[in-house]
């Protein structure tokens, strides 16, 4: 994640989420508990519409609609066996 302008509270949540998610599994790993954080790439929201409107936003010129990061998450969370994510 880039630093930008006006931006100070959502990376702060973000990190910290990241960071949570990093110390829970070192704290779980013992116990046998496995902590997966979900971290999607850009998703088109209000908040960064007019940004993904500039052709160079992101590297690959796309992003994901809400739908298809909640679906892929329902689809990972409900398997039987998930797969190992690095």
């Amino acid at each position: 994640m880039d630093a930008g302008a006006g931006l100070v509270a959502y990376a702060s949540a973000k990190t910290g989420v990241m960071q949570v998610g990093r110390s829970l599994a070192l704290e779980l790993a013992p116990t046998g508990v496995t902590v997966n954080l979900i971290a999607p790439g850009t998703i088109e929201t209000d908040f960064n519409r007019a940004a993904l409107a500039d052709p160079g936003y992101t590297p690959t010129h796309r992003q994901s609609a809400h739908c298809s990061c909640q679906s892929a998450v329902m689809r990972f969370c409900c398997a039987d066996d998930p797969p190992w994510l690095p």
